[in-house]
């Protein structure tokens, strides 16, 4: 009898560190994979911030040619900028800050449903 126990409880505790880590690599697994998008994401603005710094700086040379003095492009390019800031700040919870949550809660959903999907 105590043997049967004491392989009973060898097993119990074999399962609960088996979950155990199990837990700890679908975490592990849903985070890089959070991490990995966010990051194709950051590459993505970065290297679209670059493109839009460079063309601004075209138009605002461009503008401050046609009208004959440089800084005057310049200018009104940072007064356009701070306008679109104004908006921007504007509706942040509408087309910023909802969509970007949306889109983790979204990824947390497959996720989920990849594992459970694995796990039958």
């Amino acid at each position: 009898m105590e043997n049967h126990f004491s392989l009973l409880l060898a097993k119990a505790e074999k399962y609960i560190k088996t979950y155990g880590e199990l837990i700890k690599l679908k975490a592990i697994g849903s985070i890089s994979e959070v991490i990995a998008s966010l990051s194709a994401n950051l590459f993505f603005i970065f290297f679209a911030s670059i493109s839009f710094l460079l063309f601004e700086i075209g138009l605002a040379f461009w503008i401050g040619d046609y009208t004959g003095k440089v800084y005057i492009g310049f200018f009104s390019i940072a007064c356009i900028n701070l306008f679109l800031l104004l908006v921007a700040y504007m509706f942040r919870m509408k087309f910023i800050l909802m969509p970007i949550k949306n889109s983790i809660i979204r990824k947390a959903i497959i996720l989920n449903e990849k594992q459970e999907t694995k796990s039958e």
